[in-house]
């Protein structure tokens, strides 16, 4: 079987260590072609091996500079990393250079949203989400990017299809309580902050926003 395929399959099937042999083979029997360098710095980079993962993909652009999905797979190194200025650079060279998978937006809307970069992530997540409407995770995220730049009844309109689509999404209960907080539906807020912390006991804004509350109120019915 002709190696890369079978280091795909191998990857399909969860045996990374054996698809590294298979690709590294591949890159052997074909030292120019980008495919095998792209795929075994994959491989690399789900085994967290990050520093020989960004050897194969800058070697794949050398050899081909518009192959979209070397500059993706640089995209997730630089995710992975915590470095969302430069992954959000690379996910948009994939984009520039063709790749159209639902995907690559909802990263760089991720990578742009956690560089306050608000506006900036505001259509590729929501791009992300036209594409796949029932992703309970690309749903939130587009709700929190709708709260962040202050589309409030949108934002709750979202949190709310998050949770028909994952009953147990505790962070969609927990910004859907602050989206209605900030509409003075105190009550409201409360009960989603408990249900919060039904799903999640564990959830340390939502006891403390729970807690101010209920100080709040203390404090008015001590007045």
């Amino acid at each position: 079987m002709d190696p890369l395929k079978a280091g795909l399959k191998q990857m399909e099937q969860g045996d990374f260590h054996q698809a590294a042999l298979s690709f590294q083979a591949a890159i052997e029997e074909k030292p120019q072609d980008p495919i095998g360098y792209i795929n075994f710095g994959q491989v690399l980079l789900h085994l967290g091996d990050i520093e020989r993962a960004k050897l194969f993909f800058e070697r794949a652009i050398e050899l081909d500079n518009n192959l979209a999905t070397a500059h993706y797979g640089l995209g997730h190194l630089y995710y992975q990393l915590e470095n969302y200025q430069e992954a959000a650079k690379y996910y948009q060279h994939a984009i520039d250079l063709g790749l159209t998978e639902t995907d690559v937006y909802f990263m760089l809307g991720l990578s742009l949203q956690y560089q306050q970069q608000y506006q900036q992530a505001l259509p590729h997540l929501q791009y992300a989400y036209q594409q796949n409407n029932q992703d309970s995770e690309i749903a939130f995220q587009y709700g929190l990017v709708l709260a962040q730049t202050d589309q409030l009844e949108a934002a709750i309109q979202q949190f709310e299809h998050v949770i028909k689509l994952d009953a147990s999404h505790s962070d969609a209960y927990y910004n859907l309580a602050l989206a209605h907080l900030f509409k003075g539906q105190t009550g409201l807020a409360i009960d989603l902050l408990k249900q919060t912390l039904k799903l999640q006991p564990n959830h340390s804004m939502a006891q403390q926003a729970l807690s101010e509350i209920e100080r709040l109120i203390a404090e008015q019915v001590r007045d």
